[in-house]
């Protein structure tokens, strides 16, 4: 079972350092930090189609988050 655990920690360790630098960026510009699948091209084939569909903008989120 470890090994198993270790081989997907292996595979999506790209990944998650791609997402982690464009959360860091985003918190370093003063921005709420969302994730936008356009901004990821390389990402495409591996997000489930209509699952990020429409892009939140910056107002949407923060009056999300105010809730």
């Amino acid at each position: 079972m470890a090994i198993v655990n270790m081989i997907a920690i292996l595979l999506l360790s790209g990944t998650v350092v791609t997402l982690a630098k464009d959360y860091n960026q985003q918190l370093k510009r003063g921005q709420i930090p969302s994730f936008n699948s356009h901004n990821h091209p390389e990402m495409v084939n591996q997000i489930e189609p209509g699952v990020w569909g429409k892009a939140e903008t910056e107002e949407e989120v923060s009056r999300h988050h105010a809730r």
